[in-house]
């Protein structure tokens, strides 16, 4: 058998997924709709529910809690959302309007390692604005701090897999970077007010 034809040794291909989770990195950080989304707009949301004195009364209805206390795991919801049904399905859909995966099958590079690098490079978003809402909440606000770790780590989990899912259904359907914006903003208000997702507060 011809050395061309083996595959590339294990190193090389961790290199290379490397390589292109950095790439997407570096796309994300040039078109930051799920850094705005995911982080940068639920943390505005947090510093103005947090500065509003009615916000810090505790209600006999929500078990002694706040109303700020309610909405901070409302809008680790809303991050994870706009994150799966905005910043995940408008570069893929991008990508397949651009042709990018059909020249990407002539190298190496497998595409369903762009699929991969975006799961990866979402992820570590979706983490650092959790760890950046907790932090302000509980620091800056004084929100009771999660009481069961394995809780808190499960429900999110959770979250992450039903609302990824819906964002990959999304990028599946669309077939241009405004298409998936237009569907994902149509999956997302329903669901903003859905009283299932429990988005509207209390």
């Amino acid at each position: 058998m011809s050395s061309l034809s083996l595959p590339p040794p294990a190193p090389a291909r961790r290199a290379a997924f490397g390589s292109t989770v950095l790439n997407e990195a570096r796309l994300s950080w040039r078109r930051p709709v799920g850094l705005i989304g995911g982080i940068a707009l639920p943390v505005l949301l947090l510093v103005i529910f947090g500065e509003l004195p009615s916000f810090h009364r505790h209600t006999a209805t929500l078990g002694g809690l706040t109303a700020f206390d309610v909405y901070v795991p409302i809008l680790v919801v809303f991050s994870l959302a706009m994150l799966a049904l905005l910043g995940l399905p408008i570069p893929l859909a991008s990508y397949r309007e651009l042709g990018v995966l059909g020249r990407l099958s002539t190298t190496p590079v497998p595409p369903s390692w762009v699929l991969a690098a975006q799961g990866a490079v979402h992820l570590c978003v979706a983490a650092t604005g959790l760890v950046v809402i907790f932090a302000a909440s509980v620091t800056a606000f004084g929100a009771p701090a999660p009481q069961s770790a394995g809780g808190l780590v499960l429900s999110v989990a959770l979250a992450i897999a039903g609302l990824f899912l819906i964002g990959l259904v999304i990028a599946a359907m669309a077939r241009t970077a405004n298409g998936a914006s237009v569907i994902g903003r149509l999956g997302f208000f329903p669901l903003m007010f859905s009283p299932a997702c429990g988005c509207r507060g209390p």
